[in-house]
């Protein structure tokens, strides 16, 4: 016994391609979007990296150390 063919599909559907290029195009302004809104919230330009400090009491001697080895 042989599988039947698949029926067709309908003539109205839109071409994959189109549907493709609609995906991407609704999610590229999502992206921009969200974007945006997150420089809102802080700008990337004036972002301030924190820099990890230790108070010079608890660091370690870097030169006594590598005399000693």
């Amino acid at each position: 016994m042989n599988p039947s063919p698949p029926p067709p599909l309908p003539s109205n559907l839109p071409a994959l391609d189109a549907t493709c290029d609609r995906i991407v195009a609704a999610l590229t302004r999502r992206l921009a979007q969200a974007t945006e809104q997150i420089e809102r919230v802080a700008p990337i330009a004036d972002h301030d990296f924190l820099v990890p400090v230790m108070h010079p009491e608890l660091t370690e001697n870097v030169a006594a150390t590598a005399n000693t080895r």
